[in-house]
């Protein structure tokens, strides 16, 4: 939170302190919270307020859209589903009301009605794209939303363009020109942005922005949702894993490939930090909290960080074999020790946007979590050691991926959940802390131990030195039917030293 927004925030405070259930001032304090992670838990009950006068002004749709997140950071699904039907009704042009209202109906357990919602919705919004296209006498074009997350979040701009194309090109969505309004100064990674111009149209100067706007302003698509081969409309965390499938069932390529332009200029850089040419490298990303500020206990991204150090056994047996360790991130992130053959990216002078996407694409596989940098290794094809993995439910979904996940352990007698009773809903895909306290559950990081293991078998496999027995197929069957409650078959495997270590997770 920077020095302005902690003074305004004083400013608002004082100004509540002296009319304490005014509505402007109860308005003001509730949507200026909610737009601050850490505060977003204290935005409810001035948002509650400000609602009950019950007055339709401009910030309506803000008041809404605070409590109904208010209500997902504390588990009560059911809650945010009426506020966003409120919303919805309220607000009729605000298109991605509808698909909030579809995703807490489905965290709530109501797969099917979220289904319906979601495909209203898209159908709603593809139907006045075609109409505008056509009035224009034009090709069919679609404007990339939400755009704003897209140009700022690093995973949102991979994955996001990734399952976008990948649908288009499997006849999942109309053909059409994707346009994405990119600001110059608002994309998190320009280079790779730079990669995804081969698919779609990007537009960043002011007055093309508004031009663009003005002609295409009802030719709107969300990203995030998508009609799929059993006529289930889903969102992306499914709906990546169901057409992912089909795209590898039919041999394609990964859509991104690295350019010899950008692979000559990596190298370049790395040399100068000591790697020798010939070196295989893998990249390492370990999710804090310092990026987001995001230091609250109640925080929805808590729970997917873990610990750096936890994962120096596996660096230890990476370099042991011969490569070089690489760990992305940022300045905030805990410094790591001088170790041989690992370099601290994230706090050397190395870093850059294109040396980002070098580092990634170059590596041998991607170690880490279901962080941006994970999606990044999909869009160019690297496979995937998936620890820490979380929330639960949305596993890496490429075949040549080995993962393994927080265990649900219970806080009452300390039983660790079966992978069953972790996905049956409400839990399936949760990150809420205070949902989890609510239902007397807590996340367990995944061991040092555990995290190394599965760079073994990566490593292994990668070598040829890796059979896996009937056993473990056996066992990693039963795990991939108990961990699809949905039906969308999981291609990539669980650690099989993991599931071996806990049984539990299926029962036995």
């Amino acid at each position: 939170m920077s020095s302005s927004q902690k003074q305004a925030l004083e400013d608002l405070l004082r100004e509540f302190r002296a009319d304490p259930d005014g509505y402007e001032i109860n308005k003001k304090i509730g949507v200026f919270m909610s737009r601050i992670r850490k505060y977003q838990l204290h935005a409810g009950p001035h948002l509650i307020k400000a609602l009950s006068y019950k007055i339709k002004d401009h910030d309506a749709k803000h008041l809404l859209d605070g409590l109904a997140h208010f209500y997902n950071l504390t588990g009560s699904f059911d809650a945010a589903a009426m506020i966003y039907e409120t919303a919805v009704q309220a607000c009729p042009e605000i298109s991605d009301f509808a698909f909030r209202r579809g995703d807490a109906s489905f965290r709530s357990g109501k797969a099917g009605e979220s289904s319906d919602i979601f495909r209203a919705a898209i159908d709603r919004l593809n139907r006045s794209a075609r109409a505008n296209s056509q009035s224009k006498g034009g090709p069919l074009v679609h404007l990339l939303e939400p755009r704003q997350v897209i140009c700022r979040f690093f995973g949102e701009l991979a994955a996001k363009i990734d399952l976008y194309v990948k649908a288009r090109e499997l006849g999942y969505i109309d053909s059409a020109r994707a346009i994405l309004i990119a600001p110059d100064g608002d994309v998190c990674n320009p280079c790779l942005l730079d990669y995804w111009k081969k698919y779609i149209t990007v537009v960043s100067a002011e007055e093309e922005i508004a031009d663009c706007l003005s002609e295409y302003a009802e030719n709107a698509v969300f990203l995030d949702y998508y009609t799929v081969a059993d006529g289930r409309t889903l969102h992306r965390d499914l709906a990546h894993r169901a057409i992912n499938n089909q795209w590898e069932e039919e041999g394609r390529p990964p859509l991104l490939v690295l350019k010899d332009s950008d692979r000559e200029r990596g190298w370049r850089r790395l040399r100068s930090a000591g790697v020798a040419d010939g070196s295989w490298l893998v990249a390492l990303h370990v999710r804090e909290a310092g990026f987001f500020d995001e230091d609250v206990a109640w925080s929805t991204n808590k729970f997917r960080n873990a610990r750096i150090e936890t994962y120096f056994p596996a660096i230890e047996e990476i370099v042991g074999r011969g490569g070089w360790v690489i760990r992305l991130g940022d300045p905030s992130m805990t410094p790591l020790p001088a170790m041989p053959n690992v370099i601290d990216y994230a706090h050397s002078d190395l870093r850059s946007d294109r040396m980002d996407i070098f580092l990634i694409a170059e590596s041998r596989f991607y170690l880490g979590m279901a962080s941006g940098p994970s999606s990044a290794a999909v869009a160019f094809g690297v496979p995937t050691v998936g620890t820490n993995w979380f929330h639960l439910g949305p596993w890496p979904y490429c075949r040549n991926d080995i993962f393994i996940h927080k265990l649900l352990k219970s806080t009452a007698d300390g039983r660790i959940l079966s992978i069953a009773e972790s996905l049956k809903p409400p839990l399936f895909g949760a990150l809420e802390p205070l949902f989890f306290k609510a239902r007397g559950l807590e996340p367990v990081d995944n061991t040092a131990d555990e995290i190394r293991e599965a760079c073994v078998e990566m490593l292994d496999r990668m070598d040829g030195k890796l059979t896996y027995s009937d056993e473990d197929e056996r066992l990693q069957a039963l795990y991939r039917k108990q961990a699809d409650p949905f039906s969308i078959p999981i291609r990539s495997r669980l650690c099989a030293a993991f599931l071996k270590r806990h049984p539990e997770l299926i029962g036995i």
